[in-house]
């Protein structure tokens, strides 16, 4: 194609500064990667390390020796297993009522709804009421302030809202 020497000149500065951006990304990346193949005598003397000399799996052995990676895994897993569970739990429950007409009142309740998913009350207000019910450092605090997603429940309701009402007689 021709291309005009400015529309050249952009693509080559465009070229730049995601190659850019790219590096500032990448580098951090590599050097943790690359930190842990290391000694940490060789780390203590270079400071910074990009392309490991002597590869050691120090680091590993030591990480995989103690049980506090295994119980960080299950942490996780349980977490997001349960998290997820119970915000699926919560929110089918709210969303199939919400999607029914003959509830007195729920405009009123979906306008708090999508007004609780605008404005948000912040972690100083979220941290206050975990501590006054006492769930600090409890699994709990992480799976009750998100157990209703405002946003998944507007999906969830408009889904139950199309399904057809002989299907829910049948």
């Amino acid at each position: 194609m021709n291309r005009t020497w400015g529309g050249r000149a952009f693509d080559a500065a465009n070229y730049t500064l995601l190659a850019v951006i790219g590096l500032i990304t990448v580098l951090p990346f590599l050097f943790v990667i690359s930190g842990s193949l290391v000694s940490s005598e060789e780390l203590l003397v270079k400071k910074i390390v990009f392309i490991p000399t002597n590869i050691s799996w120090d680091a590993y052995r030591f990480i995989f020796a103690t049980k506090v990676i295994y119980q960080s895994l299950l942490n996780t897993v349980l977490i997001t297993v349960v998290g997820t569970f119970i915000n699926l739990l919560m929110t089918t429950l709210m969303a199939y009522p919400l999607s029914k007409k003959t509830l007195r009142g729920r405009s009123k309740i979906m306008l708090l709804v999508v007004f609780t998913m605008l404005f948000n009350g912040g972690i100083i207000p979220t941290y206050l009421v975990v501590k006054s019910f006492s769930m600090l450092d409890t699994y709990w605090s992480l799976w009750i302030p998100s157990a209703i997603s405002a946003f998944n429940l507007i999906l969830l309701r408009n889904f139950f809202q199309q399904l057809p009402e002989g299907l829910e007689e049948s």
